[in-house]
């Protein structure tokens, strides 16, 4: 795989290997709950001045919690239900169980935001949102999704090599880049 040894490319530090990784499969699992109210505790801390988010794994941005995936693993039990169902969670929670309860409001939790839906909800005027999703299916349903969701124009979804959208960006002081690949 080119001059820098197993699995790396010549030319970057990023790993190029491949996984078959469905986020419906793990939608609201412990690792889901703690990494979407840190990029909410972040955003929020940063007070407006993040204005670009990359998210290089983007998955389809809403997930539903009774579909045969999520049912299959069902690691929402230990994640998201678990967390809905404690009142004395930490402070740093409140946000996320906010937006979650928004998506579900008849109080039977179904429905579970990913991280571009939570991202979009907590940008500044005027930020900007780009997700990246090797599936062309799941980047479809993340657009329409985002679209629904009164978007507003402020975010691209591109079906394709985060790691490679990563790499061509380059960043800026006021953006913030989400690499959570499988």
């Amino acid at each position: 795989m080119g001059d820098g040894g197993e699995g790396w490319p010549a030319t970057s530090n990023v790993y190029v290997g491949r996984m078959n990784y469905r986020h419906h499969y793990h939608a609201g699992n412990f690792a889901d709950v703690l990494k979407h109210a840190l990029v909410l505790a972040l955003m929020a801390r940063a007070g407006g001045r993040v204005s670009h988010v990359i998210d290089t794994h983007a998955g389809a941005g809403l997930y539903d919690l009774e579909g045969a995936e999520a049912r299959k693993s069902a690691e929402a039990q230990q994640g998201v239900m678990r967390l809905m169902a404690d009142d004395a969670a930490p402070e740093v929670f409140g946000p996320l169980k906010a937006a979650v309860r928004a998506l579900n409001p008849d109080g039977v939790l179904r429905l579970y935001p990913g991280s571009p839906l939570l991202i979009a909800g907590a940008l500044p005027r005027g930020g900007r949102y780009l997700g990246f999703e090797l599936r062309a299916e799941d980047a479809a349903a993340l657009q329409a999704v985002l679209a629904e969701r009164g978007d507003r124009g402020r975010s691209e979804v591109r079906a394709a090599d985060g790691y490679g959208g990563l790499a061509a960006w380059g960043g800026g002081a006021e953006g913030l880049a989400l690499v959570d690949p499988p």
